[in-house]
């Protein structure tokens, strides 16, 4: 008879050589010394039905009683092998009822939406499934999400993020915890698990595309670990994951510098507004480790961090920090756009309401008030006041206001973004210039240039956003009224 039918045995279960019992003290003291676990919390087990989800049921029930916590499962059939997908749905049903735990089911279209993001269905099947068990997570006010990645699994990820180039953070391979999704068996290899299950008869289900070499992670999983145990690690497991460890101790302290550093150089961006700025100078004088760790924070910061950014993109970004190009950017995955502007990294997203990532817009004000821009511009204001005896000056780039003849300005106005071929009349110079030309002078970073409103009138461009204004539409002291301009 199985321990599915019979329950957790209190007396040691024989498992070529291991013992039900020393695998659930190891996980236990995992849980402990690496507080993933805490008397009275709740987990949401995410459980595709193989043989190391079911192997994390069996364990963290056994912690339950012990602990006082609450268990529930979730599984998510991503309909890509048809009737084994549905299969796997079922086996973990009743798994979950004949356990006494209660369970939810979910499917997803995974296909579509690696069509419609342009991404690997592997990719797409990652993020639809952690969506999938946060959004149940939170509907059952759940603490944890726990997965099942084993020894093993950290070995392959390590091995494959070698194979394509990784940083220290890729290295240090899979956390036990990030956030709230912990890994319990991270301490347990794979043959380990197999052994418990099959010498108890306690079922699983396997996922035939596991076999499939076309897929790298399969290959190194059947090809690659093998060859490396047989010839040079029978331990490898192992050895990768105290690796893994001490790099892991590595970049915790490396991360401390960096939250530090990051208070220090980063600016966020004004209401209305879609990027994140570094100071140049400030990352100038910190370490290359730091300020990688620099860039992928502020990612990360705006929530724009994709799962195809690798260390490559991140020294992109630091090859135009670190050179002599004032003015120099690069595109990351996830249309995100890596822009040197002077002394600030701007990191921004490309705009929906774009043309080659520039803003393109165009409106028609009618009457005075404030009128939001597309694309996360900002804001204009226009209104009528007296006149100013004084006009602020505004540093550039800075938004800010400027100040129009109400006789040389009048409603209807067309604020629009600006468009290659633009030229601009700027106050007191008495001749007409390339407005992009007119912007570089004035050291406007391109960001700035181009989410920037110009107000155009039936005689031209009347203002620059809040720089400056066109020599026939400057307002005057004299004046009774003049038209305020503010971004």
């Amino acid at each position: 008879m199985s321990l599915l039918n019979r329950g957790v045995r209190e007396t040691p279960v024989t498992c070529s050589g291991f013992t039900f019992r020393r695998l659930l003290q190891r996980v236990r003291s995992a849980c402990i010394e690496r507080r993933l676990l805490s008397p009275g919390c709740s987990v949401l087990l995410a459980v595709s039905g193989g043989a190391d989800s079911v192997f994390m049921v069996w364990l963290l029930r056994a912690l339950a009683v012990e602990m006082d916590m609450q268990l529930h499962i979730a599984h998510l059939d991503h309909c890509l092998r048809g009737e084994e997908s549905a299969r796997d749905a079922r086996f973990v049903a009743d798994l979950a009822e004949n356990m006494g735990i209660p369970f939810s089911i979910g499917r997803a279209d995974v296909k579509a939406r690696a069509r419609a993001g342009k991404i690997s269905v592997q990719e797409a099947a990652r993020i639809l499934r952690y969506r999938f068990l946060e959004d149940v997570r939170g509907g059952r006010n759940l603490d944890f999400i726990a997965t099942a990645h084993n020894a093993d699994d950290q070995a392959e990820e390590v091995l494959a993020r070698l194979i394509r180039g990784s940083a220290l953070q890729g290295l240090a391979g899979i956390p036990w915890r990030r956030g709230n999704v912990i890994r319990p068996l991270l301490g347990i290899r794979a043959d380990e698990i197999r052994d418990f299950l099959l010498s108890q008869g306690i079922a699983f289900v396997e996922d035939s595309s596991n076999r499939e070499l076309k897929y790298q992670r399969n290959r190194i999983r059947h090809r690659l670990v093998p060859f490396l145990k047989q010839e040079f690690n029978p331990a490898l497991a192992e050895t990768i994951g105290r690796t893994t460890d001490l790099l892991s101790q590595d970049m915790e302290l490396l991360e401390t510098l960096a939250d530090d550093a990051f208070r220090q150089c980063c600016r966020k961006s004004p209401p209305g507004h879609e990027y994140v700025e570094l100071n140049c100078t400030v990352l100038a004088g910190l370490h290359p480790a730091i300020r990688r760790r620099l860039y992928r924070r502020a990612l990360s910061h705006a929530g724009w961090l994709d799962g195809r950014l690798g260390s490559r993109h991140l020294m992109l970004i630091d090859r135009i920090v670190q050179g002599e190009r004032p003015s120099a950017s690069v595109d990351l995955p996830g249309r995100i756009v890596a822009e040197r502007q002077y002394d600030s990294l701007f990191i921004r997203k490309f705009l929906d309401q774009s043309v080659d990532g520039r803003p393109c817009y165009h409106l028609e004000i009618k009457s005075p008030g404030t009128y939001a821009l597309p694309g996360g511009c900002g804001t204009v204001e226009l209104f009528e006041i007296a006149a100013p005896q004084t006009f602020p000056a505004f540093p550039a780039g800075a938004p800010g206001e400027v100040y129009l003849s109400s006789r040389a300005v009048s409603f209807p106005l067309t604020v629009r973004s600006r468009l290659p071929g633009d030229r601009f009349s700027p106050r007191g110079r008495g001749f007409e210039c390339r407005l992009k030309k007119f912007l570089i002078n004035r050291k406007i970073p391109r960001r700035l240039r181009d989410c920037m409103p110009l107000l155009v009138t039936g005689e031209g461009i009347a203002a620059a956003g809040c720089i400056e204004v066109a020599d026939f539409a400057a307002a005057s002291r004299g004046e009774a009224r003049s038209i305020c301009f503010r971004w």
